[in-house]
């Protein structure tokens, strides 16, 4: 039985989420880096109407073309790492560890996967309000967590 003592804050979980942000948007700017610097261009160009619907439409055909490809790279960074060994590089840095609800073991790949995508889905198109259910009860789980019967908790230090 997991005790509410070991159950990873919110704020060490925002540090983690925040830096698994960074990393995989570096990865979503490394390949999408010569489309983003068009884009660029066109929104320092944009300073007629003309400009600003030009600016627009590339916008939203960039977004249509990319958009399944960094939905999948999230929930691939999201599922594996987790999957692999309960920890995100931000999970890593900032000391927790997403467990089986049940008894604190491994995360199986089909956990991983159900909260990998539910967690993208919460982060890229409903405002982070999957993450409002950790704010309200006593194992902090998120609506990803829930649904992936996972819990997220502190890694103990070694010595």
């Amino acid at each position: 039985m997991i005790s509410e003592d070991s159950i990873a804050t919110i704020g060490r979980r925002a540090w983690a989420a925040f830096i698994d942000s960074l990393v995989v948007s570096a990865f979503v700017f490394i390949l999408y880096y010569d489309p983003l610097m068009a884009l660029a261009n066109l929104a320092a160009g944009a300073t007629t109407p003309e400009g600003q619907d030009t600016f627009l439409r590339a916008f939203q055909a960039f977004q249509h073309q990319t958009l399944p490809y960094i939905f999948t790279l999230y929930v691939v960074y999201h599922t594996l790492l987790v999957w692999q060994s309960g920890m995100t590089l931000g999970k890593y840095l900032a000391r927790i560890r997403v467990v089986r609800a049940v008894d604190g073991g491994s995360v199986s790949f089909g956990s991983a996967l159900v909260r990998g995508m539910m967690r993208t889905v919460g982060e890229m198109f409903v405002f982070y309000l999957t993450f409002l259910p950790a704010f309200f009860t006593p194992l902090r789980q998120t609506l990803h967590d829930r649904l992936g019967g996972t819990l997220v908790v502190n890694v103990e230090r070694t010595a």
